[in-house]
């Protein structure tokens, strides 16, 4: 005959956790009105004061690695802009030297074919270069299509990356 073992004797079973459980405990020191203040908004939410710390502590360190990010994008931030900057500056300068260097050149030649033409009569050499003055003055805004399609190249090859000044 089997032997029954008196229920007092029965282990008793543990009770399981979830094993879908993501938290872990964490035990907190603070003032007594802080807890009180604590427990009332987790109150007001409806919810346990374990719940409402835990989302409390979550979104304060999600702000802190936000802030900490924020600080650490501006340098590259700053660096990738001051990348593309010194690409344009690279350009444009090569552009405002060539246009100065060729405009300088041309207004030589154009001054002394003039003195060459029209010899001593420097008030006729004045009033020519004076009205050129003038309609150079008035092209700078105009636009043409011939115009509009050197600087629609010149933009392209502004935003071209790597591109050397050939």
């Amino acid at each position: 005959m089997e032997e029954v073992l008196p229920t007092r004797f029965v282990a008793p079973t543990r009770r399981k956790r979830s094993t879908k459980r993501k938290t872990v405990p964490l035990t907190l020191w603070m003032k007594a009105e802080m807890k009180a203040e604590l427990q009332s908004l987790a109150n007001k939410d409806g919810l346990s004061l374990s719940k409402f710390g835990g989302t409390l502590l979550t979104e304060a360190i999600h702000q802190e690695l936000h802030i900490l990010h924020t600080s650490l994008m501006q340098p590259i931030i700053e660096s990738a802009i001051r990348k593309q900057m010194g690409l344009i500056i690279t350009r444009l300068t090569w552009l405002l030297v060539r246009i100065a260097y060729d405009t300088g050149q041309t207004r030589t030649l154009v001054t002394n074919i003039l003195d060459h033409i029209l010899g001593s009569d420097q008030t006729k050499v004045a009033q020519i270069l004076a009205g050129s003055s003038d309609i150079a003055k008035r092209n700078i805004t105009r636009q043409t299509p011939q115009i509009q399609t050197l600087i629609a190249e010149v933009e392209n090859w502004m935003r071209e990356e790597g591109n050397t000044h050939d």
